[in-house]
């Protein structure tokens, strides 16, 4: 006999940063298994949770309109990643971030505690807003799905005026962020325990279960990885203000070869020569808008595949560290359930999912990389064309006299190509952190064969 619903009590249950909730879920969401984690921190026993949906533990301050964005995604068979709030079965509740992946059969999950503090609060209150949105619906006795989609409609507005095109755009910076976060909490933490000598139960266990050696590697190389989310995201930004500079530069010069056209128009025969370089100057134009389209279309790709990459690296990275939490709670309880060895190989393939990806995206990256050069050295030709053009502009000007106006206007052009000669330098020296990157990627897509092996064999002797 199962309990009665909880009532919310708003009281909030903590539990530890490097406490990793782990379960998998039916095709429809009913729960198949669950780790300790689960079981301690949403106060149900095994027994309760097995068999029952988990919308057993969804809190009424959850929008539902979340809930369907996750649904559409996994059923389309792709991962998703969002903040839930819980209700535990004493009425209080708990905080996490879900990420969720599909696997044959149903769904695998692995929740962590919040740790980046400023999303935290942002998608709070987002929450809040989009549940308002949906409690106003429901008010006007609309309809399940009319109420989802005033929720829907509502977290894109606010997700749109936070800077970000879909749910999907955000998502790809949500799970960098909160697991670079954790990541860096959980090494000082570690480092603190180590300091105090206790022993490490983790480590044994993993050493117990033959896999210390494959996972210290993949851990250590993924670890190497998402410390450089944060160099990933930086260059991406950069890429985003590199890319609309050239649209902007794109649309200055055209403003600016319309003037020396209708210059070179009032000047007529008078001023042959300068009519003459402000006709090139607008022919000019051409050929640096035919430059700058095939290099912004590329840096919008780059930034397309930092973002994927990012995303790969942390899925990846929580899995490894989810892996490490689960053959612990094996080892110590000696459970040779073929459910929770079915648990242990799924997130093995999820793992090896994963790393394949991050290995691909680095290597599409380093194979992009360079590919900049091609339009950035047509634009860089082009932008010296027009540097020559406004220098003669400025010469021919000064012979005619009392023109200071178009002199002024030729200096215009040239400063505005020379700041964008300088600007554009740099848009592909990330081609060598990449390089090595790509290098590390191949490290470890060899190493987490070996790993899920090894975990295939463990499982079969199980």
């Amino acid at each position: 006999m199962r309990r009665a619903r909880p009532i919310a009590t708003g009281r909030e249950r903590t539990f530890r940063t490097n406490d990793l909730f782990f379960s998998r879920t039916d095709a429809k969401g009913r729960i198949l298994s669950g780790n300790e984690v689960f079981t301690r921190v949403s106060g149900y026993t095994r027994d309760e949770l097995i068999g029952a949906p988990h919308n057993v533990v969804r809190h009424p301050a959850m929008p539902r309109s979340v809930f369907a964005l996750m649904w559409d995604r996994l059923v389309a068979g792709l991962q998703v990643s969002a903040y839930t709030v819980n209700l535990v079965a004493d009425g209080s509740h708990y905080w996490v971030l879900a990420s969720i992946r599909p696997v044959t059969g149903g769904y695998l999950s692995i929740r962590q505690k919040p740790c980046h503090p400023e999303l935290f609060a942002a998608v709070q209150a987002i929450y809040v807003d989009v549940l308002d949105a949906e409690r106003t619906a429901e008010a006007t006795d609309a309809s399940t799905p009319e109420i989802i989609a005033a929720g829907t409609t509502r977290l894109g507005e606010l997700l749109n005026d936070a800077g970000f095109a879909d749910y999907a755009a955000f998502m790809g910076q949500l799970l960098p962020a909160e697991v670079a976060a954790r990541t860096e909490l959980v090494q000082i933490a570690e480092e603190e325990f180590r300091a105090s000598g206790r022993p490490d139960r983790r480590g044994a266990a993993l050493q117990a279960a033959e896999l210390g050696r494959e996972y210290a590697q993949v851990s250590d190389a993924l670890l190497a990885l998402v410390k450089r989310i944060d160099m990933f995201e930086s260059h991406s930004a950069q890429l985003a203000d590199q890319s609309a500079y050239v649209r902007e530069l794109a649309r200055k010069i055209y403003f600016f070869s319309l003037q020396t056209a209708l210059l070179g128009h009032q000047l007529g025969e008078r001023a042959a020569g300068v009519s003459a370089v402000a006709e090139l100057v607008k022919d000019g134009v051409g050929g640096i808008l035919a430059a700058a389209d095939p290099l912004t279309e590329l840096i919008d790709r780059v930034r397309t595949t930092l973002g994927a990459l990012a995303y790969s690296v942390a899925a990846s990275k929580l899995e490894v560290d989810a892996l490490r939490v689960f053959v612990t709670e094996l080892i110590r309880d000696q459970a040779s359930d073929p459910v929770l060895l079915d648990d242990l190989g799924l997130l093995a393939e999820g793992i090896a999912d994963d790393v394949l990806t991050t290995s691909r995206l680095l290597g599409e990256l380093r194979g992009l990389m360079p590919h900049l050069r091609t339009p950035l050295g047509r634009l860089d030709g082009r932008l010296r064309e027009m540097d020559a053009l406004t220098f003669n502009g400025r010469v021919e000007c000064s012979r005619i006299g009392d023109r200071a106006d178009a002199i002024t206007l030729f200096a215009q052009i040239r400063g505005l190509v020379r700041e964008a000669s300088e600007r554009l330098s740099g848009v592909d020296s990330f081609s060598g952190v990449i390089a090595v990157a790509a290098r590390e990627g191949q490290t470890i897509e060899t190493t987490v064969q070996a790993l899920v092996t090894r975990i295939a064999d463990t499982c079969r002797a199980a």
